[in-house]
């Protein structure tokens, strides 16, 4: 975290409280509450996570002056046209009236506006809801307005403005406008009596570019105001690719540098600190958006409800400015973060895979599940995390899967919506453990569940990856020793459905990396699909565990032979030939590469067994089953070998 002009200066600090983030809560009726991602705050956690703030370290820092030796903060918002700039300023003066981190009166604001009609400025600062906002800008019997915004003609008539001492009354500002053409202009109706003389605590310039007259005389008298009396000065000026004029940025103690570009014809807008004296702020550039309010009904919500507001992401109580951090700045932060420290394999709900993988799935780090279609690699999923939640073993229902960890789970959907995956891993309860699907809406209202679906659109990775944490970081809430296992379902599905995450070459190792820093045991399912790059967009790089799933032909011998030595004890018959053809297509299980010192190559057959097969005598249920087609010898050589598989992942036959 840069730190730009460090010096011995003292600093009071305001929490703008912009761009707060929330979660969606099933645990209460799905209301939207205030979020804390520990890992990424840097200002008190009580707080919560406010990404405007979390670009200044915590928030502004002001300078402690002493009396006689007044120095306001300067602050630059530059940019194109329709950027935010104007919205960014209202929500400032917002936030430093009602803010206490100062003042316990809060600040007051004299908004000049060259360019924007007053009512309408107001009209909009209104319409985002945030809290007491009527009251802000237009006072109220009680009391004037703590934001004055104020029409001004050109720049000499904003220097008569902006520089009387004391500040300006209501009857000064009604004559000056009166004298610039601004017939029957006056001041709310409730605002009769003279305006206190601390106005001018903020004053806001809007914009630069209107200045016509002499710009270095307007810079010289700006620059007179630093030292006469307010304790914040923001202006603003358009600018363009090409960059406005230097002078200001120089004189400025903050510059914010609001952009946007077009991708494929959508319109991201960006934010940027460019400059920050006298405190630490974050580098680079971080998505913008603007949004309105999200209003829902009071009360639990009906059953359609829910979906709706799950998918409300950013999920804002309130509307206006909404950053989302970049990929770059979350995974520098989670740099500093001490290593993670091995815990333990998470159990696999088949005892036979456990065993093959040397006590299961390594916690905490990624498992690659990589294949052909129809290889039974998203019902693994769903077993595995439904496993983790129920405590029980598939292959014998009694047998606990006991965990020190308090089990959560987070199932990430491409490719089926909320209904679907419901519904497919409702049948699994049913099957696996006879457990009633309704198991899974009290999994969720508990806060041990989460399912995600990502409907296919423009999102950016700064979107995706912030809607992965917020999931994630509530999960993990509440609990000290919860442990979350990811399922991330179908990596296949990311080019056609997120044209914009796939240009982003960081991605997908940069969602594993959060996930491990986490202590996440996250879980990739992918397809063989022509489109997806061999390396699954960095998956088989960064995964610790690769476990690939095929579609293979076994002699019936050899799989009769290693399905009888490894009978079930629920089994009620020994597998015979004549319940099978010469030639069986199973699907073959291999460890392309564990690194946790088991050896790779390990094989099995993975079978999905229903009812009325020969397998559901042998095995006495339905679902997944799994044996391993490997004799261990003293020697360490094997007895019988599977069919040796002659394509890796991403890496099948007949393609490059």
């Amino acid at each position: 975290m840069p730190v730009d002009g460090e010096s011995e200066q003292k600093f009071v600090q305001l929490r703008t409280n912009i761009s707060r983030a929330y979660w969606c809560n099933p645990q209460n009726s799905y209301a939207f509450e205030s979020a804390t991602l520990p890992a990424l705050t840097q200002g008190s956690p009580e707080h919560g996570t406010c990404w405007f703030d979390e670009l200044f370290a915590g928030g502004i820092r002001i300078p402690v002056t002493a009396p006689g030796d007044n120095r306001a903060l300067t602050i630059l918002i530059s940019g194109p046209p329709g950027t935010g700039k104007s919205t960014l300023a209202a929500e400032l003066c917002y936030s430093a009236a009602v803010s206490k981190d100062i003042d316990p009166k809060g600040l007051r604001s004299l908004y000049l506006t060259l360019e924007a009609h007053p009512p309408w400025l107001i009209e909009n600062a209104c319409s985002y809801g945030w809290r007491g906002v009527e009251k802000v800008f237009n006072g109220d019997a009680a009391q004037p307005p703590k934001v004055l915004v104020v029409p001004v003609r050109n720049a000499s008539d904003l220097m008569e403005l902006a520089s009387r001492d004391p500040a300006p009354s209501k009857d000064q500002i009604t004559k000056v406008a009166e004298l610039l053409g601004f017939t029957g202009f006056a001041l709310p109706s409730s605002v009769q009596s003279a305006l206190p003389t601390d106005l001018r605590e903020i004053l806001v310039v809007d914009s630069l570019n209107t200045v016509k007259d002499d710009k270095l005389d307007t810079f010289n008298h700006l620059m007179s105001l630093v030292s006469s009396g307010p304790r914040i000065i923001i202006m603003i000026l358009d600018s363009f690719p090409q960059g406005g004029p230097k002078v200001w940025d120089f004189s400025a103690d903050i510059v914010i540098r609001l952009d946007r570009t077009y991708s494929p014809g959508y319109l991201l807008r960006t934010i940027e600190i460019e400059k920050a004296r006298y405190q630490p702020h974050v580098w680079g550039k971080h998505q913008l958006k603007i949004y309105e309010p999200y209003l829902r009904a009071d009360g639990r919500p009906k059953e359609e409800d829910k979906i709706r507001f799950v998918r409300a992401h950013p999920y804002r109580k309130e509307g206006g400015i909404f950053i989302f951090p970049s990929i770059h700045y979350v995974l520098s932060r989670y740099k500093a973060k001490s290593p993670s420290k091995s815990s333990g394999p998470v159990p696999t709900p088949m005892a036979n895979l456990t065993n093959l993988l040397g006590g299961g799935l390594p916690r905490g780090r990624c498992v690659g599940l990589v294949g052909g279609r129809g290889t039974h690699k998203s019902h693994f999923g769903y077993v595995q995390v439904l496993s983790s939640l129920v405590g029980k073993s598939i292959d014998s229902p009694a047998r606990e899967i006991n965990s020190p960890y308090d089990e959560r789970a987070l199932v990430v959907s491409l490719r089926d919506d909320e209904g679907m995956t419901r519904q497919t891993m409702g049948k699994i309860l049913r099957d696996q453990w006879d457990r009633p699907e309704s198991d899974l809406a009290r999994f969720e209202t508990e806060g041990r569940l989460e399912i995600t679906y990502y409907p296919p659109g423009f999102i950016t990775p700064e979107e995706f990856f912030h809607r992965l944490l917020l999931s994630l970081n509530r999960l993990k809430s509440g609990s000290s020793k919860s442990h979350v296992t990811v399922l991330f379902n179908s990596l296949d599905q990311l080019s056609s459905r997120f044209p914009l995450c796939v240009k982003e070459d960081i991605f997908i190792p940069g969602i594993i990396q959060m996930l491990s820093a986490e202590g996440a045991t996250s879980i990739f399912v992918a397809a063989h699909e022509e489109h997806v790059a061999s390396e699954y967009y960095g998956l088989l790089s960064m995964a610790e565990l690769i476990i690939s799933l095929e579609r293979k032909p076994f002699k019936r011998n050899d799989y009769i032979y290693w399905f009888n030595r490894k009978m079930p004890s629920g089994a009620h018959t020994a597998l015979s030939k004549s319940d099978l053809p010469a030639e069986v297509t199973a699907v073959q299980l291999e460890v392309e590469r564990f690194a946790g010192g088991q050896p790779a190559g390990a094989r099995g057959i993975l079978e999905l067994v229903r009812e009325g097969e020969p397998l559901f005598d042998w095995c006495g249920q339905a679902g997944l089953v799994f044996v391993p087609c490997t004799d261990r010898t003293t020697n360490g050589t094997h007895a019988r070998k599977a069919p040796s598989s002659k394509a890796g992942p991403g890496q099948r036959k007949g393609k490059r």
